[in-house]
């Protein structure tokens, strides 16, 4: 947090947006919120094993119905559950108080976050399910030192789990709230596939995004470029071997199948 930078240029310990959002969840009754650990995921428990087993993918919902019956009956567990639900709809009630907006957007990477933001925080929350080419997913997932010894086996497995994952709960929602979204699709034409988005969320188009540095975004890098188009990253095509490329694909093919099956919302 020393040198963290928000998008904005400054310092995220001295920005004033992000100082609105820890004063505002403090006096909110959050005074353990902290700007370097939000702690708003449902997988907050230390235990690796015991964080699988109760926000992890069965991937068969009978099964996950089980299971979180099951956990009710563990003591506190239900009640922490709550408490970070109710902490998710104070973060967002917050940034959305201090931005004047009314629509908030959240990029959490958890695979069933969905599924526990409609139970525990809003029942009408929507999702827009991005699904970018496996391979693309595989050869930007080596680029990042986390995955660098991961085989492409196992990642294009892990894109797999996660698509179906999401597919299965989110997609059963129905149209009104579940929304598929390609990125190669996203990149090619930008305006169209926005608006789509834009009203599937509600709100009114953007003319154009505002830069970056009068924005306040954490994330990669990317946050503190200067980006004036959308361009479709497909370097998968040189950084995978044409054999990594068929494995990864083989692999793949039954989740791809089933997507191209049922239709986006």
């Amino acid at each position: 947090m020393a040198t963290f930078t928000c998008s904005c240029g400054t310092l995220m310990t001295e920005c004033p947006f992000w100082l609105q959002v820890r004063d505002g969840m403090h006096d909110a009754g959050h005074p353990d919120f902290e700007l370097a650990n939000f702690d708003l995921g449902f997988d907050h428990r230390r235990s690796r094993t015991l964080n699988r087993m109760r926000v992890g993918s069965l991937r068969w919902s009978a099964l996950e119905i089980m299971r979180d019956a099951a956990f009710r009956l563990w003591p506190g567990d239900e009640a922490a559950m709550r408490a970070i639900g109710q902490r998710n709809r104070q973060f967002a009630s917050t940034v959305t108080t201090i931005d004047g907006g009314r629509t908030f957007v959240d990029a959490s990477k958890e695979r069933l976050r969905a599924r526990f933001l409609r139970r525990y925080v809003d029942p009408g929350v929507k999702v827009i399910h991005l699904v970018r080419d496996v391979r693309g997913v595989v050869a930007s997932a080596r680029g990042h030192s986390s995955h660098a010894a991961s085989s492409v086996e196992g990642l294009a497995r892990g894109w797999a789990k996660t698509n179906d994952a999401i597919a299965r709960v989110s997609g059963a929602w129905g149209p009104n709230l579940y929304l598929r979204v390609g990125y190669e699709e996203l990149c090619r034409d930008p305006t169209a596939v926005l608006a789509g988005m834009y009203a599937f969320c509600g709100v009114a188009p953007l003319k154009a995004p505002p830069p970056l540095n009068e924005l306040h975004l954490l994330g990669n890098r990317v946050r503190m470029a200067s980006l004036d188009e959308i361009r479709l990253d497909e370097r998968w095509k040189t950084a995978l071997t044409p054999d990594e490329q068929a494995a990864v694909l083989e692999l793949a093919a039954p989740t791809r199948r089933r997507l191209a099956a049922r239709p986006p919302g």
